[in-house]
């Protein structure tokens, strides 16, 4: 694995206090022209039982690199398949055909909710994990210095206004566009350091996902990031 990340940015994101797990930052990300940081909703534990359960519990908790090693194992390596990742690479590039190390040594992937669900309940995230959460992304994103985040599920877009009030951080309020499949599109962007960051919000890729509608509405508003991301994957575009 350690040769597909940067872990330079390491010393610095394990001084935010509410980080429960380091993102996965592609190997070439920080030189990239266009940056991206894909950002999942949350990750999930399960268990045969509630011993097992919690074991599983606090060894994902107390483990900083989870969210990498989930990277590594899945997508990257094929370890073990998972619809959503499958469809990441769709929405992003129409194919699930490629170098996959060399599509994720491009990219940051973070997951939003720093804690884990219940997959034996079918927990969700509550309305105060999305809005607590953001003062955490806007820390991981200060440091990162991406210019543009997509996120994989809409319900974070629904706190982001009140948010940035509250955290006294300059952005554009989220704008709700075309419906597409089972969720309306949504826009906003946040002016840190004077870099302006955009931010796209799509369905949760994981079930009855139109990954090309989908792909039609980031290619319109990611357009320069999509296109870099092919020319970094793909021979020809």
């Amino acid at each position: 694995m350690k040769k597909h990340i940067d872990n330079s940015f390491d010393k610095n994101l394990l001084n935010i206090r509410d980080l429960t797990w380091l993102p996965w930052i592609g190997k070439d990300f920080k030189k990239n022209e266009r940056r991206l940081i894909i950002v999942g909703e949350s990750h999930y534990t399960f268990g045969d039982n509630d011993e097992d359960y919690q074991k599983h519990f606090q060894e994902a908790t107390n483990n900083k690199t989870f969210t990498r090693e989930c990277i590594y194992e899945s997508p990257v390596c094929g370890d073990w398949r998972n619809n959503t990742f499958d469809n990441i690479h769709r929405v992003l590039l129409r194919s699930n055909d490629f170098d996959k190390e060399l599509f994720w040594e491009q990219v940051v992937f973070y997951n939003f909710i720093p804690r884990l669900m219940d997959y034996r309940v079918k927990e969700r995230p509550n309305r105060f994990d999305f809005y607590s959460s953001w003062k955490t992304f806007i820390e991981v994103i200060t440091i990162l210095n991406p210019t543009d985040c997509v996120f994989i599920g809409v319900s974070a877009s629904n706190s982001f206004n009140q948010a940035m009030e509250e955290l006294r951080v300059k952005y554009e309020p989220v704008k709700w566009l075309e419906g597409i499949g089972t969720a309306y599109s949504r826009t906003a962007k946040l002016n840190l350091n004077e870099n302006i960051i955009k931010l796209s919000f799509i369905q949760h890729a994981s079930q009855m996902f139109s990954w090309s509608q989908w792909n039609t509405f980031l290619a319109r508003e990611n357009q320069e990031t999509i296109t870099f991301l092919k020319t970094k994957v793909f021979k020809t575009i």
